[in-house]
C-alpha cells in the first residue's frame, strides 16, 4: 500500500513537473527508483544548425513534453528546464554520478549551445556547472565524445582529433579544478586501430574498460588510469558492454583488408573497397582474470564495419537476462542481432530494411533493453527521429513509438546502467 501510494503521488508530482517545465522523476522510499524504469534518448541534433538535447520517456511510456515560453512544445528536457538554453553541439554522451547528470558535447558552445560538459540536477535538470569556450574541454585539436565520471575530480574523456578523426585518446578531466590531462599511456595513437574507439566505455569494480584500437585495456579509475591489463585482438573492437553476469561482451570485425579512413569528407565511404578475412565475432572476457571465457563466429558475410565513419555499432546488453544486442553494417544500418552468452545462441531478429531503406532512414546510435523488457531503437533521417520499440526477444514490434523533431540519436540510456547515480 505504501508504494501504491507513493506512486500515486509521483505521478501527480510528475504532471505538475511537466507543466511547469521541470523534470522530476523522484525517489521510493522502500528502496526502488522509479526514475530506473524511465529511457533516456541522447540526440546529437544537427552538427551545422541544430544543438543536441536530451528526451526522457517516463516509467509509463510517456514522451517528456513540456511548453517553451513561446507556447509551443519541447521534448528538450535541459531547455525546459533551464530557459531555452541548449546543452551544446552535437550531445554525445551522458552520466549519471551521485545525484547530478554529466553531459558531454562534442563541439561545445559552436551553434549557440551552453559548453563542451553540462553538470546538471539528475532530478529537476537545473544547470549547475558549464564548461564552455573557456574551459580546458574547448581544447580546438579534440572532439569530446564519451564520459565515465569516477568522482567529482576525475571524468574519464575519450575524445577523437578535430582533424576528421585520424587520431583518438582518453584524458582526464578534474570538473572542480576545470583540467584536463594528457593522454593516458596506452590509449592514445590512430584511430581504428591503435587510439581509443568511439564507444562508451565501461566502468566496472574500480576498473575502466576502454577498446582502444585491436586490443582491450584495463584501465584502474583510482589510480588515473593506471593501464591493469591489455587484452589483444586480431581486428578493430565494435562495440564492448556490461553482461548481466558482470563479464565483458565485445563484439569484433573480421580481420580485413583496404583503406578505412575516409580522406575527404566529400568522399562516399561506401566506395573504399574493404576485402573481409575472416569472419566478425562476438567474444566474452572474464572482468576479473581477463581470460576469454567465449567466442561466438557471425554468419558469413555478415561483415562489422570497420570505416572510420561508421566506428560502432550500437551495442547494448539487457539488464534482465544472459543477452546482448547490436546491428550490423555498414553504413546504413536496418538489421539487429541477439547473442545469448550462456547458451551461444545468435539470432537476427529485427529487419527495418523494407520500412527504412526506401525512407532514407537508418538505425542509429545505441539501441538498449530496459528494465520494462522492450527493446528501444532510434532511427533517423539525420533531420528527424523515431523510437520504435520490440519485444527484445522475438523482435516483434511493440505498438510504443517516439517521434523527436530533432535528428541522429547517439543513444538510448537508462539511470540503471550507471553504478553510482
Amino acid at each position: 500500500m505504501k508504494k501504491l501510494l507513493f506512486y500515486s503521488i509521483f505521478l501527480l508530482l510528475a504532471g505538475w513537473s511537466l507543466q511547469s517545465c521541470e523534470f522530476s522523476p523522484g525517489d521510493d522510499e522502500d528502496g526502488g527508483d522509479p526514475s530506473n524504469l524511465g529511457v533516456y534518448v541522447v540526440m546529437e541534433g544537427n552538427m551545422s544548425d541544430n544543438n543536441g538535447m536530451l528526451c526522457y520517456i517516463d516509467g509509463e511510456g510517456k514522451l517528456f513534453t513540456a511548453k517553451n515560453a513561446d507556447g509551443s512544445e519541447t521534448t528538450d528536457l535541459y531547455g525546459a528546464a533551464n530557459g531555452g538554453a541548449k546543452v551544446g553541439n552535437v550531445l554525445q554522451d551522458i552520466y549519471l554520478y551521485h545525484g547530478k547528470i554529466y553531459m558531454l558535447t562534442q563541439n561545445g558552445p559552436d551553434r549557440g549551445g551552453d559548453g563542451y560538459m553540462v553538470i546538471c540536477d539528475a532530478k529537476t535538470m537545473k544547470q549547475e556547472r558549464v564548461f564552455g569556450n573557456e574551459s580546458a574541454l574547448a581544447d580546438p585539436g579534440i572532439w569530446p565524445q564519451h564520459l565515465v565520471v569516477v568522482d567529482e575530480e576525475t571524468v574519464f574523456v575519450r575524445y577523437s582529433t578535430s582533424d576528421n578523426e585520424t587520431h583518438a585518446g582518453i584524458r582526464i578531466f578534474n570538473p572542480k579544478t576545470d583540467e584536463l590531462s594528457g593522454d593516458i599511456p596506452g590509449t592514445a595513437g590512430v584511430f581504428m586501430t591503435e587510439g581509443s574507439m568511439k564507444m562508451r566505455m565501461v566502468y566496472h569494480d574500480g576498473k575502466i574498460f576502454a577498446p582502444c584500437g585491436f586490443d582491450l585495456v584495463v584501465l584502474d579509475a583510482r589510480q588515473r588510469g593506471k593501464e591493469i591489463a591489455r587484452v589483444k585482438f586480431d581486428s578493430q573492437i565494435k562495440g564492448i558492454v556490461l553482461g548481466l553476469d558482470n563479464n565483458i561482451y565485445m563484439t569484433i570485425a573480421g580481420q580485413y583488408e583496404g583503406k578505412t579512413t575516409v580522406p575527404d569528407v566529400t568522399t562516399d565511404p561506401s566506395q573504399m573497397e574493404i576485402k573481409y578475412l575472416t569472419r566478425s565475432r562476438i567474444v566474452g572476457v572474464n572482468s576479473s582474470t581477463y581470460e576469454q571465457i567465449s567466442e561466438k563466429k557471425m554468419p558469413s558475410g555478415v561483415n562489422f564495419p570497420v570505416h572510420s565513419a561508421a566506428p560502432g555499432i550500437g551495442m547494448c546488453a539487457s539488464f534482465t537476462e544472459d543477452a546482448v544486442f547490436f546491428w550490423d553494417g555498414p553504413f546504413k544500418a536496418f538489421k539487429i542481432w541477439r547473442y545469448e552468452y550462456k547458451t551461444g545462441k545468435l539470432a537476427k531478429i529485427i529487419d527495418l530494411t523494407a520500412s527504412l531503406e526506401n525512407m532514407g532512414w537508418t538505425i542509429y546510435g545505441y539501441i538498449g533493453v530496459g528494465q520494462d523488457n522492450k527493446l528501444y531503437v532510434g532511427t533517423s533521417d539525420y533531420l528527424r527521429t523515431r523510437v520504435l520499440t520490440f519485444d527484445p526477444v522475438t523482435g516483434e514490434r511493440l505498438p510504443d513509438s517516439y517521434d523527436i523533431d530533432s535528428g541522429s540519436p547517439s543513444g538510448i540510456d537508462f539511470p540503471i546502467r550507471f553504478p553510482e547515480r
